[in-house]
């Protein structure tokens, strides 16, 4: 994928998608495009062993009541999975299990406006923050600036050449 791989929803939510599973889905980029992306009003949505590398990520932004089961993202050139809002959206009620990011080139996993109730259990990340930013965590960064609240992070995991504190907040 050049572009992007995996997109649901968007919009105003007419095409969001609702109580799906999406399963075993393995998307490999050439560059720092969405590998897979859910957009605008998804809800209920079930994603198991899905995969990402080759510099692509995930962009979770107004999705809510939704988890990540055993999910993984190999090699993005910033951050593995990029959990955000829109407008119209929030991200809400999000659990992140067994899921992991490895040698992106900053966070593993980037919380970043309007976002809330979002678990991460058992997160790993191993040789994150490839680009030596002294402003990112290796594993989590949370932007608290921007109405983002009830995080829970349990049972990390994380391993990195590169410095800095595995979870790091911006306020």
């Amino acid at each position: 994928a050049n572009t992007a791989g995996l997109i649901l929803g968007g919009g105003s939510g007419e095409t969001c998608a609702f109580m799906g599973i999406i399963e075993d889905v393995k998307v490999f980029c050439n560059s720092q495009v969405i590998g897979i992306g859910t957009f605008g009003g998804n809800t209920s949505l079930n994603f198991r062993s899905c995969y990402i590398a080759g510099g692509g990520y995930w962009h979770i932004e107004g999705t809510v009541y939704s988890s990540f089961l055993n999910c993984a993202c190999d090699g993005a050139t910033y951050y593995g999975y990029l959990i955000t809002s829109n407008t119209l959206f929030n991200s809400t009620n999000l659990s992140f299990i067994s899921c992991g990011a490895e040698s992106c080139g900053k966070s593993g996993f980037w919380v970043h406006d309007y976002c809330q109730n979002i678990d991460f259990l058992n997160p790993y990340g191993a040789n994150n923050n490839t680009m030596g930013d002294v402003d990112w965590g290796v594993l989590v960064t949370i932007n608290a600036n921007t109405w983002v609240k009830n995080i829970r992070v349990a049972n990390p995991s994380s391993y990195s050449l590169h410095g800095n504190y595995s979870i790091t907040i911006h306020n």
